[in-house]
């Protein structure tokens, strides 16, 4: 990576219906001995976390945790994700009920609104939304966005960025410089480099004058012990976890690692937040590409495994691991055969886990991805924008419920050209 940038900087399925409404109905008694104690909590809010890491698995949904959880049994482990005591799901549609994409459910997830598909930050008139890391950052802590995609993508951009268009990805590398992230690490170095054609000020160049330390190489990023840190180990997107080439591309555990040691030794009291997206699970699922499927989705719960370490050790932060929406429409056999329904998104409600100061908060079986930011809020005893639910809302959980009855997820069978086995790989 260094010769590439020598010249511009300087080194430094669904269910039988009967069980849904079981389900449903069960979720909706759970949620109401849940609001009963929501009037005193918005009262007297109390911080039960210094710290939350927010994991996304993007397009990882159940059967795309089944798929690694074969992947993983097979080179004998088991997912560490499945080891955290709260399991819930969530529901992900973006306004009005449709399939989200990545940038609508970055949002909800980090501002607690709902928005339409291909925005950042800003509601359907284009209202900038104060999210959960913008809040944290105004009371003096830490925030972190670490990704195996490019550092300018739908996810990490929706949780500091206010556009209207998640394709501007060299306005949204400017506007994520301006919104000075302590950590940012991933890909997307060719959104921040200067180009011939563009007489904007490059993100890069901001960057330096900001005081970031800019890491382009594993050395680099190794070496690394200031904040704030920009790391950029790739054009656009880093390589599948299949082709990375550990010796020049950090993984996504090594990027998660570095970030959470720099957040930890620098927030004091005030803490952080982190959110860290296992992106290529996505792209994979698009590509109805098994293999490759199946080792993003356990070098993302390597990843995991390594925040619960950090958590477990520490004893105050809380590690949420969710998706933003599913991909693929999969589904695994018996015989571990991956089956492909589509090469989109659907709105299969996804798994969510928690564990941690707060967890019990996300105990409600059923979750609206809106619902995310707000316990996220809640356990960190913040307020989000005055147009979000605040700490009192009544219908966490309700609402989650509500929505998951709604959600209708056709279980059918694509040709046999989308049955791929995961066995051999």
């Amino acid at each position: 990576m260094r010769a590439r940038f020598s010249y511009i900087a300087p080194r430094r399925q669904t269910r039988p219906a009967l069980l849904r409404a079981v389900v449903v109905m069960a979720l909706a008694v759970a949620s109401v001995a849940f609001t009963s104690f929501m009037p005193a909590l918005a009262a007297n809010p109390v911080r039960a976390a210094r710290n939350v890491i927010l994991m996304i698995g993007d397009g990882m949904g159940s059967a795309q945790v089944e798929a690694g959880r074969q992947r993983a049994a097979s080179v004998g482990r088991r997912l560490a994700m499945e080891s955290m005591p709260v399991q819930s799901l969530v529901t992900t549609t973006s306004i009005s009920g449709g399939i989200t994409d990545s940038a609508a459910a970055a949002t909800a997830m980090a501002t607690g609104r709902k928005t339409v598909n291909g925005r950042l930050g800003v509601d359907a008139d284009g209202n900038r939304l104060r999210s959960i890391a913008e809040s944290v950052k105004m009371t003096g802590g830490l925030i972190g966005l670490v990704t195996n995609c490019s550092i300018t993508s739908a996810t990490p951009a929706g949780f500091v960025v206010h556009l209207s268009d998640r394709d501007m990805g060299r306005d949204i590398a400017r506007a994520m410089v301006e919104a000075r992230p302590d950590v940012a690490l991933g890909g997307g170095a060719a959104f921040f480099v200067p180009t011939l054609f563009e007489h904007a000020r490059p993100a890069l160049h901001s960057a330096l004058e900001d005081g970031y330390t800019i890491a382009m190489e594993m050395n680099e990023l190794e070496v690394t012990s200031t904040l704030p840190l920009l790391g950029l180990f790739a054009m656009t997107d880093m390589p599948y976890e299949l082709d990375r080439d550990p010796a020049e591309e950090p993984s996504l555990r090594q990027m998660t690692e570095k970030a959470l040691a720099l957040l930890a030794s620098s927030s004091g009291d005030a803490g952080f937040f982190l959110m860290v997206e296992g992106g290529r699970i996505d792209h994979a699922c698009h590509a109805m590409d098994a293999a490759r499927l199946a080792l993003e989705v356990t070098a993302f719960d390597y990843t995991v495994s390594a925040a619960l370490e950090f958590a477990r050790d520490r004893g105050d932060t809380l590690v949420v691991v969710t998706a933003d929406h599913e991909t693929g429409q999969l589904q695994v056999t018996g015989d571990g055969e991956l089956v492909f329904g589509s090469d989109g998104h659907t709105d299969t409600p996804v798994p969510l886990f928690a564990e941690g100061p707060g967890q019990e908060w996300f105990d409600v079986g059923a979750l609206d991805n809106t619902d995310i930011a707000k316990l996220i809020a809640r356990a960190l005893a913040l307020p989000l924008d005055r147009s979000a639910a605040g700490l009192g809302r009544p219908d966490i959980g309700l609402v989650g419920a509500q929505r998951f009855q709604q959600v209708v997820c056709p279980a059918h069978f694509a040709d046999t050209a989308s049955h791929v086995s995961i066995a051999s790989h």
